[in-house]
């Protein structure tokens, strides 16, 4: 391997690992969220954690596919 493979296969891994740190935190806050309002008042027609659970999602669905392109656009490198 030279050091631009090298290079490419760290920033890989930084990728991957800053997703998947970003997914657990997400689902520790959505759990934390949706249990407070479980036990808090549930008065209102639509549970008020839809909100920030459908914004919060789209953000890191996002982040999923910039991490998968990174992942794609480096196999397409190799087989050519």
């Amino acid at each position: 391997m030279n050091v631009q493979q090298d290079r490419q296969l760290l920033q890989k891994a930084k990728a991957l690992s800053a997703f998947k740190r970003h997914l657990s935190v997400y689902l520790m806050v959505m759990v934390l969220l949706w249990l407070t309002w479980f036990f808090g008042n549930v008065t209102s027609i639509i549970a008020w954690p839809v909100y920030p659970s459908a914004g919060w999602g789209l953000i890191l669905f996002f982040h999923f596919l910039s991490v998968y392109r990174l992942f794609r656009t480096g196999r397409r490198q190799q087989m050519d």
